[in-house]
């Protein structure tokens, strides 16, 4: 990999983690993550995690790009605390069971969509943004598209329906949670409540199954190793993954 200056906040935190878990830490260059859009996410293996870098983003980074490379760096890394160190739950396939590339992207969709609250939420303590910078463009993007009646999300239909159906539904989740747990300023918070506006008109079958996750949320914490368990295991058997997945704790 190219040879990457992070700040020392980063790492001191990289060190902290190796202290305290496990596997070895670092990072490593990706060709691809195989889903439009990702340039940072994590991996695991027996004895080792990684913090994974798209190799074309890692390697034309300006100064515009580099707080939000922070932010997705120390992400993932709060990710790896999470797991390796208080014992969150990562979902896995079972053994005997072979999930399909939809399925194992569902799987991904599912522990972001709920895991990412928590770990927003420590990054902000860390003085990190709970989302990056381009954030608050793209959510105007989807919320313009939904009153143009335009499907934005058209490009995730090669990736198959139900896919798509799910990432909806995490887009919503997701800035669900920027409002009930961050303090936004109020461009951001109205951008949020036009974009919650559109959601609900424009696909209200997704709309409904966003309101019974946020109730499962709202009823358990998800600040919590156990309050993360119940909800995932719930929204697993909603979504048709629960006979074909572990939840398990790598620490």
């Amino acid at each position: 990999m190219t040879a990457l200056r992070l700040p020392k906040k980063i790492n001191n935190f990289l060190d902290k983690l190796i202290a305290n878990s496990n596997k070895r830490v670092s990072l490593r260059e990706v060709a691809s993550f195989g889903i439009s859009g990702m340039k940072v996410a994590f991996d695991y293996d027996e004895d080792n995690f990684y913090i994974d870098i798209l190799e074309s983003y890692a390697n034309d980074l300006d100064e515009a790009d580099k707080e939000d490379f922070y932010r997705s760096v120390f992400h993932e890394a709060m990710h790896g605390w999470l797991l390796l160190v208080e014992g969150f739950y990562m979902l896995e396939s079972k053994e005997k069971f072979h999930l399909s590339d939809e399925e194992m992207k569902i799987k991904s969709i599912l522990f972001s969509m709920i895991s990412d609250i928590a770990v927003n939420f420590r990054i902000r303590k860390e003085g990190f943004s709970p989302f990056p910078s381009s954030y608050p463009s793209v959510v105007k993007n989807e919320t313009e598209a939904f009153r143009v009646k335009k499907d934005y999300y058209s490009s995730l239909r090669e990736l198959g329906d139900f896919f798509c159906s799910k990432f909806k539904i995490n887009r919503y989740i997701s800035a669900w949670s920027f409002v009930r747990y961050f303090d936004l300023d109020e461009n951001a918070k109205s951008i949020l409540s036009n974009f919650f506006s559109s959601f609900k008109e424009g696909l209200p079958s997704e709309y409904e199954e966003c309101e019974r996750i946020i109730d499962l949320i709202e009823q358990n914490n998800l600040f919590s190793s156990e309050g993360q368990k119940v909800v995932m295991a719930k929204i697993s058997e909603m979504w048709g993954l629960a006979g074909k997945t572990n939840l398990i704790q790598l620490k």
